[in-house]
């Protein structure tokens, strides 16, 4: 297999479980790869044995309990601004609940959306998502003392 990559800075970060590792692991081309899930599922023990050297992130140090073996490479935190929900912004939030994450879902996250400025609407379809993603939000939040405007 033969693959051209642009320049030595350029690299790709992948947010798709373990799925590239074995295509990617057999290129010239770094990478990395996020996860944003539970990882104490019995299929990811045998991805991590096989796949060892290949660099990934978590969503917290916590996540990384259960695949010590893994070649982790930083902490990114996923999470909103503390204040976010405090300052009672309107908050909606379009996710798909799996199986296995069903549980955390109602036991952690469902008492934080009680508030009636959050609303979560569950899986959205491709007719809805375009309309959700086009919503703008701004909103100000302290940071290092300092206010600051932020859209996304």
């Amino acid at each position: 297999m033969c693959a051209s990559w642009p320049s030595s800075s350029t690299s790709l970060h992948f947010h798709l479980d373990y799925l590239p590792f074995s295509l990617f692991s057999r290129l010239d081309v770094p990478f990395v790869t996020t996860f944003h899930g539970q990882l104490d599922l019995a299929e990811l023990q045998a991805a991590f044995n096989t796949f060892r050297q290949v660099p990934v992130i978590s969503i917290s140090d916590s996540q990384r309990r259960p695949l010590p073996q893994a070649n982790w490479r930083g902490t990114i935190y996923h999470r909103l601004p503390g204040n976010l929900l405090v300052a009672q912004l309107p908050l909606r939030i379009a996710a798909k609940i799996d199986q296995a994450d069903r549980e955390y879902v109602h036991t952690i996250i469902e008492p934080l959306l009680s508030e009636a400025h959050v609303g979560f609407l569950g899986e959205i379809g491709e007719r809805d998502r375009s309309g959700f993603s086009q919503v703008r939000w701004r909103f100000c939040f302290r940071m290092t003392g300092q206010t600051r405007s932020v859209s996304s």
